[in-house]
């Protein structure tokens, strides 16, 4: 019986390293010499197959199709590869053999042959697998065919294969690894915030908020290498994704690296809509804004990263920085930079100093600085700028028009917070003509919450939590569908349905926590 003793005397004689693997089903093909009807028997230890036990079959009945001896030793330099994918963890399997990058064609190609796969390359585990059209056809010769793994082997070419060398029209095979790191976060301004997609099948879709808390947006955080969870925001925060809902009821361990990995129902079974996806702001997430001002385009600059808000020290600061930030925010052009606190004194850390912007930059931390944290100044040198665009909101004849659409809202209209635990937290209530009502979540997201806590003065929004925190209201539901830039003075000055029609129930009652509640 041919076996890896024998095989690792064969590679040690040949100068070709130690033996890989040992195969006695003609993988290789069958050759055109004689079989020699011989049984070896070898120690390993063996320099030289001829001083193995060599003995003559009982029977002469050997043929090069069923029992022809096949090797793999360590210096034949096998290599694998995934080709035409998006990253090194996904695309079209290859093998390099023979000096050539060849072809895998497989048509039950499996799971358990893509996870030999991805951990070969250390790409993780297996998320989805190709037979066909997805990474599209190779060119090379036809390396391996109809590869059989019980996928614990530490190599693809430690399974069961036939090899062949010609070329051929077959389709080729290809798979998915869970580093592929198939997760996005979208509409949230940085690459480390937003609401999270996944790809999947082929296609990208949303994650439904049902059980979504800190632990999956955690998860989420360190598969992009984005650092620690901030927020885990629900609703539709970041806006409504499509495309399907790959993922439901999500209950993820610290333990778990990649998304899929947590407790969760079947790909695509989902009884969620799209107001409700899922998001998260990671630490690694940078935002900026002109804060203490009397417009969303004129302040003290801020700047948002490690999870913390802080400002800019004026040092260097002149108008090219200040055009960075002022196109950033889409405020038009820089009108005049203050120093010296202007704009009020921040409570956070100083993030950035000699800031040095370049003509080509667009985003304030692409700018050469300071590393980040450090610096020699204090806050009564906090930056401030004005930008062209003094008060970017809608004109007031727009907003005439718009309530005359949804019908007038009262002079005596009321906004509270409530069922939370202090003033800048809680379910978000309406009082329009004596009545007080509620808001529904549908099209909510994180620019209509910005306009809500400004209104309080309770800062701004840090989560917009699921309905059962803040308890069901009663009475009217008075707005549904807001639509808010974030830059308008009150809640009804946003687009929203007519007043009082909505087609919700007080199970979407929706909630805020404004950043002025941790400081009660």
């Amino acid at each position: 019986m041919w076996d890896m003793n024998d095989a690792r005397v064969f590679c040690k004689y040949l100068g070709c390293g130690d033996a890989v693997s040992a195969s006695g089903d003609s993988r290789f093909g069958v050759g055109d010499l004689p079989v020699v009807q011989v049984e070896v028997r070898c120690k390993g230890t063996e320099d030289d197959p001829w001083k193995c036990d060599l003995r003559p079959l009982a029977h002469n009945n050997c043929s090069h199709e069923e029992e022809a001896a096949g090797v793999v030793c360590s210096a034949e330099h096998w290599q694998l590869r995934l080709a035409n994918g998006e990253s090194g963890c996904d695309g079209r399997v290859e093998v390099y053999y023979g000096g050539v990058w060849g072809r895998v064609i497989d048509s039950l190609w499996s799971f358990n042959d893509a996870d030999v796969v991805c951990r070969q390359l250390n790409c993780g585990s297996t998320v989805s697998v190709y037979n066909q059209w997805k990474f599209g056809p190779g060119t090379g010769p036809v390396w391996m065919i109809n590869v059989r793994c019980n996928g614990s082997e530490p190599n693809l070419w430690n399974c069961s294969f036939t090899q062949a060398n010609p070329f051929s029209t077959a389709d080729d095979v290809g798979v998915v690894c869970s580093d592929h790191i198939p997760i996005r976060l979208v509409d949230g301004e940085s690459r480390c915030a937003g609401r999270v997609e996944v790809y999947y099948n082929g296609t990208w879709g949303t994650v439904c908020d049902d059980s979504w808390d800190l632990t999956g947006a955690q998860v989420a955080c360190k598969q992009l290498k984005c650092g620690q969870a901030v927020n885990a925001t629900v609703s539709g925060w970041f806006g409504p994704g499509s495309g399907t809902i790959w993922l439901d009821n999500l209950n993820c361990s610290a333990n778990d690296s990649v998304l899929w990995e947590c407790r969760r129902g079947p790909w695509g079974d989902s009884d969620c809509i799209h107001k409700e996806d899922a998001g998260v702001i990671c630490s690694g997430h940078m935002a900026i804004r002109l804060e203490n001002g009397p417009s969303r385009c004129q302040g003290r600059v801020e700047v948002f990263y490690n999870g913390t808000w802080g400002s800019v020290c004026s040092d260097s600061f002149g108008l090219e920085e200040a055009e960075v930030i002022c196109k950033q925010l889409r405020c038009g052009s820089a009108r005049s930079v203050h120093h010296d606190a202007t704009f009020g004194k921040s409570s956070g850390p100083i993030w950035l100093d000699d800031v040095k912007c370049r003509s080509h930059d667009s985003l304030l931390w692409q700018c050469p600085s300071s590393p980040w944290g450090q610096h020699d100044c204090s806050h009564l040198e906090d930056v401030g700028v004005i930008c062209s665009e003094i008060n970017p909101k809608t004109n007031d004849d727009e907003a005439d028009t718009k309530k005359a659409k949804r019908g007038p809202v009262p002079d005596d209209a009321e906004l509270r917070l409530a069922a939370g635990f202090n003033n800048c937290s809680g379910r978000i209530e309406i009082s329009f003509s004596g009545t007080w009502g509620t808001v529904c979540d549908d099209s909510w997201d994180r620019h209509d919450a910005a306009v809500v806590c400004r209104q309080l003065n309770c800062g701004d929004p840090v989560w917009a939590p699921e309905e059962t925190l803040f308890g069901q209201g009663n009475g009217t539901i008075w707005m549904d569908e807001i639509k808010c830039k974030g830059s308008e003075l009150f809640l009804w000055d946003c687009q929203f349905s007519a007043t009082g029609r909505h087609d919700c129930e007080h199970k979407e009652d929706v909630g805020v926590i404004c950043s002025g509640a941790w400081f009660f």
